[in-house]
């Protein structure tokens, strides 16, 4: 079959139904005798915004410029989407989600492509920020093989492990009101 022919067929769909043929018998499964043209892409609706995947190609702010298909869009960023995630995007590589809204459009969100720590596993995550802080009502720990360290709302602290070691480039002070040694 030549290209030319399969575009041809491609560009084309069976004809709709007439109103005496949807009432005969149904046909044996062939070759369709008649076809009629199939629109490229029908037109958004009116007030129906499109949405699509889209790259981040620079942030500044709350505009993002964003590669949509071959066209160069402007869009500013949801008031429900923080900067970071979209900056993050544009680190990664990753897509962001677009709408168009009238002649404007709006970045919804990211598509994530990698590990999203405390959702999936992963072999190494690395957290970048001024402050990290971590709060649980009852109970922190962190554990590796059979080392492991607690925080216990009730105002304690376990350390399990065969060795620990504690350095001190200065002053190593340990304080308490009492110090069990063995």
């Amino acid at each position: 079959m030549s290209a030319s022919t399969k575009k041809k067929r491609l560009r084309t769909a069976p004809a709709a139904p007439s109103a005496s043929s949807a009432r005969s018998a149904p046909s044996a499964p062939g070759p369709v005798s008649s076809a009629r043209p199939v629109a490229a892409l029908a037109p958004v609706a009116a007030g129906v915004p499109g949405i699509v995947a889209a790259s981040v190609l620079v942030l500044e702010g709350t505009k993002a410029r964003l590669r949509v298909g071959t066209l160069e869009v402007t869009a500013t960023l949801d008031p429900s989407v923080h900067p970071s995630v979209v900056a993050t995007a544009l680190t990664r590589g990753e897509r962001v989600i677009a709408q168009r809204e009238g002649e404007a459009w709006v970045v919804l969100g990211a598509l994530r492509t990698s590990p999203t720590i405390g959702i999936e596993e992963a072999d190494e995550y690395v957290i970048r920020a001024a402050r990290v802080r971590i709060r649980a009502a009852d109970e922190f720990t962190v554990a590796s093989g059979a080392a492991s360290f607690a925080v216990r709302a009730y105002g304690t602290i376990e350390t399990f492990a065969e060795q620990i070691t504690s350095r001190a480039s200065a002053v190593h002070k340990i304080v308490g009101r009492m110090l069990h040694l063995n």
